[in-house]
């Protein structure tokens, strides 16, 4: 799955996530940053959402401000 999120600037505009959620890329930036974190309720999300995640040692959740403008389901998700 690839989440693209709304442009504020931000040095991230899309995460791939696998199957289980976890963020694997984060495009074009900050890779070091998001990668092994998990999103909650990925198979929920929808557009215009803001999505929530667990940072990659599990002992914090956070949620991204920036709102979601397009999901799309990769080869993986089918």
């Amino acid at each position: 799955m690839r989440i693209h999120f709304e442009d504020h600037g931000q040095d991230f505009e899309r995460w791939t996530l696998d199957e289980d959620g976890v963020v694997i890329d984060s495009f074009p930036f900050q890779n070091r940053l998001w990668c092994g974190c998990r999103v909650l309720w990925h198979t929920q999300l929808r557009v215009g959402d803001c999505l929530i995640y667990r940072t990659a040692d599990g002992k914090q959740t956070h949620n991204i401000r920036y709102p979601i403008v397009k999901i799309e389901k990769t080869e993986a998700m089918s």
